[in-house]
């Protein structure tokens, strides 16, 4: 592929979906989403249950203000 008639744009797009071609073929996809949801999704639910309190309580409205 030529690049001499592609806009920036369009360049990037090409080269993000090589990057992406060429991650897929070393990660797991379905072991990587799994430790995801896993590992980061407690937090937001957690977060969320924090701010629920808030509300309720008074309190800050910012899920950081309260410790773990």
């Amino acid at each position: 592929m030529t690049f001499s008639h592609l806009k920036v744009k369009e360049i990037k797009n090409y080269m993000y979906e090589i990057y992406a071609e060429e991650l897929f073929k070393i990660i797991d996809v379905e072991e990587f989403v799994k430790s995801e949801i896993e590992n980061k999704g407690i937090v937001v639910i957690d977060e969320i249950d924090k701010l629920v309190r808030a509300q309720d309580s008074g309190s800050s409205t910012k899920a950081s203000d309260e410790g773990v």
